[in-house]
């Protein structure tokens, strides 16, 4: 291993740093919910007077026929979302719920919905039981036997892959595992018609589909375009939409009884009162609507740039919410239009984060071809093209709350004003304040801290973006005093993107791009990152039903068992906090229901048992919904999770997962689903059982118990709060996360849905300010910086021993084979030198010399199974303990009330993530996991894209000249010595050819597999071409030339000074090595 090799580990052992303090996970209440049959839903409207209606034209018959006929009713289903989505409140929301209200507005009818599911939902229509089927594939009808209406509905089919893989036409199913709903007849269609030489891999729905491609067992899902809704639900990062048949989409309409033609007549005319834009805008209020290609009308020079430069690398620097980093994630507004606009254009970006200041000379020599979100100015438009939409931008005045001197500009005179390097409007700023004092931060949140720390007076920041910061990063304290007008300040404006000035043709396309897009999508991607106040006043209103009303109206006081549980429940002398007590508290405020909190006398599975035989309380806080307690009380949705993780000491033995832990002892909370599933799953493992996860927690801290599986956020904060400094995370475990819910007893099943309304109605600011809230108690007990760091070093020091001995061992074994392979060579010269007998002499010569080639190659297999498990190893430990220190020093940062530690934690996680990054390079320099997962060609196709192309610059070009027409299954050893000899030879064209551009082909002829290496550098002659071993170490061509003599193949070189080099790999495929 080599030192640019030992260099990242080495500094990935001195990084690795680990803090105990809380993971927070807001939690998505809005899940699919399982199917029940017969569920109903009417519409608000309730009559069938029609004369009034705009448009439409009943006959009298018509007309009769309606009142004769007033319980029609519709079917559909809730496993297609977001057609139908099931709310945790009983009602259903999504695409399907919005036409079929806007339909009965249009009719003046109250046509309702059921839903069931799919077997259900065609039985029961072809059984008369239902009326109709809305939005089904009109061939689809016919095929029932059941009447349609004209279609309405247009489906655009789509193909799912990972994220870099290719799917450029139907033709790319061919060999491939494709997953495809059961039952979906358009995608059944389709299949059968591109599919033929597929493997189709049959799901239940949408969402499996995609996750069966995300966990490989399919290489592609063909659904519906919608279904890129559950990529941003599920935050499925790794899967993209590869490709949509925007030529030919399917339309639907809605299926009716066979003996119903007049209620047919009489959809047909509501159905032609919607225009083609209403469809549209349903559509895209709660998915993607893709838009054909040729809209953009692209010229032919357009298209030529289009096709040579597929991927286009765009900068981004943090001004949430238009564009940040979260959990190494790129997003927000900007980002989320820039992805929209190159899909259309056939392109693909890649994002890459950085400080204004360095983001701006990439733009200007080209290294980046695009920039989100830019302030114009004339300097700028030197060398960048502004998008043709621009923005309005209210730049406003950020000061402390207390503030009461500081309302506008003239108030700003002599004051001291946070900026940040690179920020556009800071010559503004200094243009009509002269006397104003500038200080800087790295960016817009740490503008925004000077203030709040008081280093600066104000800042001048977008409104949008200013308090979006202060919400989201909990700066206390600051607020926008008004608005940065001074007279003669022309209104500021942005572009949402700019393009370098060397790419005219890429400018015009994105214009084009976004002129392109339908005002209904651009509404719904700025609706889902700004919501002003009103609609969060809106959306914390709850509507009652009649029967929650009545309940209410019975005055209950509820009964709430609680217990010291910090930062769920803290038991305070005067009061009773934490963050279950402010959820119910809010539950109170806005449904007026009473909560009395009792402190438990009971251990915490006598409660339990308690509320399950319905002898009080009637509810408690923080239970999982664990379907053996689902006969016994209702459960309220999720409203926090939280990881469960394995603590151990800090002395302890390395614990790398719960499989460590068999032999010894584990403490849990006896009754809990960590107890139940640990005796049921891993019998191997002793139980401590302990009524508190207090007492759980001080058993290890004490050497009763080797370890703890618990909750992440409340063991912290109790470690942290008692000082248990011996304690340590270990290993994340297989047991899943803690989602909490409210339990309540079963026979009030109307608080449940209460407490269920007030959840779903809460803003997602407001549920961080109360996370934020007991986050910050950790340092009012007394807990210093200090002990913060001393965590850190501690935990640290465990994952360096990991690294260190990965060092160690790998640069052993790279000593063992150098002395080896020296012994060898001393021992064939010995061997020709003393051996007088001629004969004799050949023999042992030529049997040392075969001795040596067979350990040659097996030293060489021996390697790259080494490399292989390294690599492996980097990613299940390492890699893994790197993300989880980054996601907890990055919830511990946004916590502190010491802007300097918190400065510094910043600085730690930032670090940690080009940390992770390196040990991302560094696995794949010793190992490619897509040779041992998908083979040689894609491993090979991937080096040359990412490690020649990507990190040298030099162009590449890949041939795969055998396709699926051979199948070759080579030996896992042949496939290994192959891509190791590409790689050295590709390694030898960034060193000395001074390329330009270089190629790999892959082609099989008589039965030969041939690889071609081909570069257009300066060539060598004869004379330089690398025979022996170099000074170095290394072999060079000659090391190449015995791997493949070993497998009976051959190393050819053509080559000519100043005409580049082709190197040909040949190896028979008849010689056993298939």
């Amino acid at each position: 291993m080599d030192n640019k090799t030992v260099r990242p580990i080495l500094i990935i052992g001195c990084l690795i740093l680990t803090v105990l303090m809380v993971l927070f996970v807001p939690c998505d209440r809005r899940q699919s919910h399982a199917s029940t049959p017969a569920l109903e839903m009417p519409s608000q409207t309730a009559n069938h007077n029609n004369s009034s209606k705009p448009g439409l034209r009943l006959t009298a018959a018509e007309e009769t026929w309606l009142k004769e006929h007033p319980d029609i009713e519709l079917g559909y289903t809730d496993e297609f979302e977001p057609e139908v989505i099931a709310n945790s409140d009983g009602t259903y929301s999504g695409m399907v719920v919005d036409f079929l209200d806007a339909l009965n507005k249009k009719l003046g009818t109250d046509f309702g919905l059921r839903i069931y599911a799919v077997p259900q939902l065609l039985e029961n229509a072809q059984a008369k039981e239902v009326d109709g089927i809305l939005n089904l594939h009109t061939e689809y009808a016919d095929k029932l036997g059941l009447l349609k209406t004209r279609s309405y509905w247009p489906g655009y089919p789509a193909v799912f892959a990972r994220r870099g893989v290719s799917f450029k036409s139907p033709d790319d199913f061919s060999g491939k595992r494709v997953a495809i709903t059961d039952g979906v007849y358009f995608t059944e269609k389709l299949i059968k018609q591109y599919g033929q030489q597929a493997t189709i891999v049959k799901v239940k729905g949408s969402l499996e589909g995609l996750r069966s491609v995300e966990k490989g067992d399919a290489d592609f899902y063909l659904g519906a375009s919608f279904v890129s809704y559950f990529i941003t639900k599920y935050q499925l990062l790794g899967i993209v939409p590869a490709y949509v048949f925007l030529d030919s989409p399917e339309m639907f309409g809605i299926a009716i009884r066979p003996d119903w033609p007049q209620l047919v007549s009489i959809l047909n005319k509501g159905i032609a009162l919607f225009s083609e834009e209403e469809i549209h805008a349903i559509i895209s209020k709660w998915s993607y609507l893709p838009i054909k290609q040729d809209t953009l009308e692209l010229t032919k020079e357009e298209r030529e740039w289009q096709e040579l430069n597929p991927r286009i690398n765009v900068g981004v620097s943090p001004i949430p919410p238009y564009m940040f980093a979260e959990n190494g994630r790129i997003q927000g507004y900007l980002v989320d239009m820039m992805q929209i606009l190159v899909g259309q254009a056939g392109l693909t970006a890649d994002f890459s984060m950085q400080p204004i200041a360095a983001v701006l000379p990439k733009v200007e020599s080209g290294q980046l071809q695009a920039v989100l979100g830019m302030i114009h100015s004339e300097e700028r438009a030197g060398f960048m093209y502004f998008s043709e939409n621009v923005m309005g931008m209210q730049m406003s005045i950020f000061a402390r709350s207390s503030r009461s001197d500081i309302s506008d500009v003239a108030y700003l005179e002599n004051k001291t004003i946070a900026s940040f390097t690179g920020y556009g409007f800071e010559p503004v700023i200094k243009k009509y304040l002269p006397n104003a004092r500038i200080i800087r931060a790295d960016d817009t949140e740490g503008m925004l801290r000077l203030v709040a720390s008081g280093e600066a007076d104000a800042a001048v920041q977008e409104l949008h973006s200013g308090e979006f910061i202060l919400r989201d990063s909990f700066i206390n304290g600051v607020n926008r005093k008004g608005s940065f007008d001074p007279p003669g300040l022309p209104k500021t404006t942005g572009s949402e993107f700019a393009v370098s000035r060397k790419f005219p043709l890429l400018n015009s396309i994105l214009n084009k791009s976004y002129n392109a897009l339908p005002e209904s999508e651009k509404n719904r991607v700025w609706r889902k990152w700004f919501a002003s106040d009103a609609e969060r006043a809106i959306k914390k209103q709850i509507t009652l039903t009649p029967e929650e009303k009545a309940w209410l109206e019975q005055k209950h006081t509820v009964r709430v068992r609680v217990g010291n549980f910090p930062p769920y429940i803290f038991l305070g002398k005067d009061e009773i906090t934490g963050i279950a007590i402010d959820y119910l508290n809010l539950v109170a405020q806005r449904a007026g229901v009473t909560f009395e909190f009792i402190p438990g006398t009971r251990p915490w599975q006598k409660a339990l048992e308690s509320l399950m035989n319905s002898q009080g309380p009637d509810l408690m806080t923080s239970l999982s919904p664990i379907a053996e307690r689902k006969p016994y009380m209702n459960f309220s949705a999720p409203y926090i999770v939280s990881p469960r993780v394995i603590f151990t000491r800090t002395d302890a033995e390395f614990v790398s997962g719960i499989d460590d832990l068999k032999g010894r002892t584990l403490a849990v909370l006896h009754g809990t689903l960590v107890h139940k599933r640990i005796e049921v799953e891993y019998p191997d493992i002793g139980l401590l059982l302990y009524d508190t996860d207090l007492k759980s927690i001080e058993a290890v801290s004490t050497g009763k118990a080797d370890a703890y599986i618990g909750n992440l956020i409340n063991a912290s904060y109790e470690i942290m709060h008692r000082g248990l400094a011996n304690l340590k995370v270990a290993a994340p475990s297989p047991l899943g996360d803690d989602v909490y819910t409210f339990g309540i007893r079963k026979d009030w099943p109307e608080l449940n849905s209460i407490i269920n309304k007030v959840l779903d109605t809460m803003p997602v600011s407001e549920e961080a300010a109360i996370r934020s809230k007991y986050f910050n108690l950790k340092y009012e007990y007394g807990i210093k910086p200090a002990d913060i760091l001393k965590w850190i070093l501690v935990v640290a020091g465990a994952a360096s021993g990991i690294v260190f001995l990965f060092v160690f061992w790998n640069r052993s074994l790279a000593k063992q084979v150098q002395e080896r392979t020296s012994e060898l060579e001393t021992t064939n010269i010995s061997l020709e030198t003393e051996i007088d007998e001629r004969k004799q002499a050949e023999k042992k010569i030529l049997e040392y010399q075969q001795r040596l080639k067979a350990l040659a190659s097996q030293l060489t297999v021996t390697e790259e199974t080494e490399r292989h498990r390294i690599a492996a190893d980097l990613h299940d430990h390492v890699g893994q303990s790197l993300a989880l220190a980054r996601m907890q020093i990055a919830a511990a940062s946004k916590s502190v009330s010491d802007d300097g530690l918190a400065a510094k934690l910043d600085d730690v996680s930032e670090t940690l993530l080009r940390t992770v990054q390196d040990v991302r390079h560094l696995m794949f320099d010793l190992s490619s996991p897509t040779m041992h997962e998908l083979g040689l060609r894609p491993a090979i196709s991937e080096w040359l894209e990412e490690q020649i192309e990507k990190r040298c610059g030099i162009k590449t070009k890949f041939f795969d000249d055998i396709g699926d027409r051979h199948k070759i299954a080579l030996d896992e050893n042949v496939r290994a010595i192959l891509f190791r000899n590409v790689r050295e030879l590709l390694t030898n064209v960034v060193k000395h050819a001074q390329a330009n551009q270089v190629s790999v082909s892959m082609e099989h002829v008589d039965d030969v597999l041939r690889i071609i290496v081909q570069d257009d550098g300066v060539g060598f002659d004869d004379s330089s071409e690398p025979q022996t071993v170099k000074p170095e170490g290394g072999f060079g061509l000659f090391s190449i030339k015995e791997r493949m003599a070993d497998m009976g193949g051959t190393l050819e070189i053509e080559f000519q000074p100043g005409k580049g080099c082709t190197a040909v790999l040949s190896v028979p495929l008849d010689s056993g090595l298939v």
